[in-house]
């Protein structure tokens, strides 16, 4: 089960490059990390948009993989930016939805199987 899963995540992952994701999503890296830099400036506009976008693809995932509670586990909501700020700063070429997808495959493991 594990290894269709893994499968699953790695086809969305690198599938990423046949369609738009539209939104926030087709931001690259690069602009998600300007949106951090403003947060230091105290204009949170931006990366509340990102946050935003973040949220549904959190849902999203959630809901196309019934196998599961929650594909984040008991990563909170902060966690997952830091890692997505973190993903974007090394690679601010890739997309935010390439940045949301790796999270998925980063956080997988702990995902929980059944509701709290």
């Amino acid at each position: 089960m594990t290894t269709k899963i893994l499968i699953l995540l790695g086809t969305m992952f690198f599938s990423v490059q046949s369609f738009g994701a539209g939104g926030r999503g087709d931001d690259s890296c690069g602009k998600f990390t300007n949106a951090v830099r403003e947060v230091r400036n105290g204009n949170w506009t931006e990366w509340n948009g990102y946050a935003d976008y973040a949220y549904g693809f959190v849902s999203a995932t959630n809901y196309w993989m019934p196998e599961i509670y929650n594909a984040f586990g008991s990563t909170d909501m902060l966690g997952m930016m830091g890692f997505l700020e973190k993903y974007c700063a090394d690679n601010p070429l890739d997309t935010y939805f390439s940045a949301l997808s790796e999270s998925v495959v980063e956080l997988y493991p702990n995902s929980t199987k059944t509701k709290p």
